[in-house]
């Protein structure tokens, strides 16, 4: 029953935060659209080069990961800004140092990411632990921008972060997995014939950003006031 009424509580409070922070929404959506356009046409010519030069792949596949991790950098940096800020700037200097700012706790991850895939391949396989671990390592992106650790200390801060959170965060990391993994059929990151293979993928892709912009935000206000808060507080706060 405190959960249930915990769960009331943070919902109503987060959905005023994020309705808040609305009009942040399409400067959100065009930096999630610059990011996908551009790393899905630079995704494609290095793929392309990945064809020609054969042997070479493996560096090639060393510089995909980092493109890949500078541009989570740079969503990230994005909503960083509106849930701390309520503002976004898309300066020119701030994009260029968006692209760097969290890049190298999002690569840590990656690469650990990459280590279990080749110890567990097997095992992720299975569609149930392959979810698990989704839902167990969930808050990894909120922790990065708006936790208080680094590399390794990630692990730790997310899953205690679960730990304390569960009754709310599983529901809505299941939500986004639905919506991500089912509905629309996408990974994070898109790829070039997300946007330019027919209309239907276009139409698509678009829409896969618009409801990205919207559902990251609302994680990271929930993250933000969760992670800052536990249920007595949150109740003693409600008087006021």
């Amino acid at each position: 029953m405190k959960q249930f009424n915990d769960f009331k509580l943070v919902l109503s409070v987060t959905t005023k935060s994020f309705l808040d922070r609305l009009s942040l929404l399409i400067k959100i959506f065009i930096g999630f659209l610059m990011v996908q356009v551009g790393y899905a046409g630079v995704n494609y010519l290095m793929m392309k080069l990945w064809i020609q030069i054969g042997s070479a792949g493996i560096i090639l596949g060393i510089v995909i990961a980092i493109l890949q991790a500078a541009c989570f950098s740079m969503m990230i940096y994005v909503l960083y800004q509106a849930v701390l800020y309520k503002r976004i700037g898309l300066s020119f200097q701030e994009i260029k140092s968006s692209f760097t700012i969290f890049i190298g706790d999002v690569y840590f991850i990656m690469f650990l990411r990459w280590i279990f895939s080749m110890l567990l391949g097997v095992l992720l396989s299975n569609p149930v632990i392959s979810f698990a671990l989704i839902i167990i390592f969930s808050a990894l992106p909120e922790t990065i921008y708006l936790g208080n650790s680094h590399r390794e200390g990630l692990l730790l801060e997310s899953i205690n972060f679960l730990k304390n959170n569960w009754y709310f965060w599983i529901p809505l990391t299941f939500i986004g997995y639905v919506m991500q993994r089912v509905v629309f059929e996408q990974e994070l990151l898109l790829n070039w014939y997300s946007f330019f293979g027919d209309s239907m993928n276009l139409i698509k892709s678009i829409l896969y950003i618009a409801f990205s912009s919207i559902f990251y935000l609302y994680r990271g206000i929930v993250f933000q006031y969760l992670n800052n808060s536990n249920p007595r507080k949150r109740k003693f706060m409600q008087n006021f």
